[in-house]
């Protein structure tokens, strides 16, 4: 039996600091999404606040409850799960954080950002977080990585080594790295032989303008649908557990990716 979901990428521009046009505007592709059939659907890095983050430093009346009540309800009225990236508050500290919100608008799963961004004020704002995260919906697993974490493959490694066959991505990716955001996402589905869900923003913030280039990619590193550099709108595409299984039967570098790594492991313990 086939086991597939529609995945929707909400690419869009943000407001700086305006907690109430951001909610207000992903409001109405959230819909769309779920009317074109998305089962999930993403949200960039930071979109409730803009990556302005000089302005935010200032910003002292910040406070998450509005946006995780908004998206609490969204996704349990629309029967959707949404994942988001936001600025989160816990222990009196901020994160840079995806959370995830099931069809009956519960936090099912929260990261936060491992590797935050040293060309801009991340670290005077944010306290990195310690480990991956993943979450099932159905019978696929996915693992959650945030914008610079697609530089480093041991991330997505870890998650290849947890069962993971999807990876969503949350970015403010910006210029002039366009060829790095479309080689990295890629050779993370490849090497992994699992589905990329990757969701950049548009727009600019600050000094910094943001690449788009919204994508889903598939186990062969075939990208299945994208959007460009400066639109906003909602990417739809499809995982599909069968194409799953057919590249790794096809391809048998799991087999031979799983052996290597339990090797590893082993020759670690003997050192």
């Amino acid at each position: 039996m086939t086991i597939n979901y529609k995945i929707a990428c909400v690419q869009t521009d943000c407001f700086p600091c305006d907690i109430g046009k951001n909610l207000e505007k992903v409001k109405s592709f959230l819909v769309e999404a779920k009317n074109k059939g998305a089962k999930l659907a993403v949200l960039p890095e930071l979109f409730n606040i803009g990556y302005d983050l000089n302005l935010f430093r200032s910003y002292s009346e910040y406070d998450v409850s509005e946006t995780k009540h908004f998206l609490s309800t969204l996704s349990k009225e629309l029967d959707l799960f949404i994942v988001a990236g936001i600025a989160d508050q816990e222990g009196g500290s901020l994160q840079n954080s995806a959370c995830v919100f099931d069809n009956h608008g519960n936090v099912i799963c929260k990261y936060n950002k491992m590797n935050l961004f040293p060309l801009s004020e991340e670290k005077n704002i944010f306290t990195e977080g310690s480990q991956p995260e993943t979450f099932s919906i159905g019978d696929f697993k996915v693992g959650l990585l945030i914008c610079y974490d697609i530089r480093f493959p041991e991330v997505t490694t870890k998650y290849f080594e947890e069962g993971c066959n999807v990876f969503i991505i949350l970015s403010a990716f910006p210029f002039p790295r366009l060829e790095h955001w479309k080689t990295l996402i890629k050779a993370r589905a490849i090497e992994s032989q699992s589905y990329v869900i990757a969701c950049n923003r548009v727009g600019k913030d600050g000094d910094m303008t943001f690449l788009g280039n919204s994508c889903i990619i598939d186990p062969w590193g075939t990208e299945k649908a994208n959007l460009n550099e400066t639109e906003e709108g909602v990417l739809l595409g499809e995982i599909n557990m069968d194409k799953i299984l057919e590249v790794r039967s096809k391809m048998t570098c799991f087999e031979n990716k799983t052996k290597l790594l339990t090797y590893l492991r082993e020759s670690k313990k003997n050192i």
